[in-house]
């Protein structure tokens, strides 16, 4: 047995349409197909309308259909396009570390006191779940005493 499923989409007008065909084929069966026809609305970014957006996940969403962002080259030359005194001030904030006024000291403290909290938090967990294991086993083993 074949399923297939086709699904096409035309922009000719200001309304789209979107055409789907299912079919169904089969050894000793006769064929079917159905096919429909969904008119919709352009949106207005877009040249082509966004078929059966709304049932499709934000992941697959954003990774395959999500127009690209602009890229650097780009906004660079906006900036150039609006001069050089306006991109002056962005220029100054991305010079400036966001370190300054920090030794290395005070850096090792507090990477030391987050290292040491996540390292308690994983012995805490790594702990229970041994305890609860151990709880299990003591529990069979009373079972087996018991028989």
């Amino acid at each position: 047995m074949c399923i297939f499923l086709v699904v096409a989409s035309t922009a000719t007008s200001p309304m789209g349409t979107i055409h789907i065909v299912l079919g169904v084929e089969g050894a000793g069966r006769q064929p079917m197909e159905s096919n429909q026809v969904i008119e919709v609305v352009k949106p207005a970014g877009h040249p082509c309308p966004d078929p059966l957006e709304e049932g499709i996940s934000f992941d697959i969403y954003s990774t395959f259909i999500e127009p690209p962002p602009i890229l650097d080259m780009e906004m660079k030359g906006l900036n150039q396009e609006q001069g050089p005194e306006e991109s002056q001030p962005e220029a100054d904030t991305s010079e400036i570390d966001p370190l300054v006024g920090f030794t290395i000291e005070d850096i090792k403290l507090v990477l030391g006191q987050v290292t040491d909290d996540i390292l308690i938090s994983i012995q805490t967990k790594i702990n229970e779940k041994l305890q609860i294991q151990e709880e299990a086993f003591n529990a069979r083993i009373e079972k087996l005493k018991k028989a």
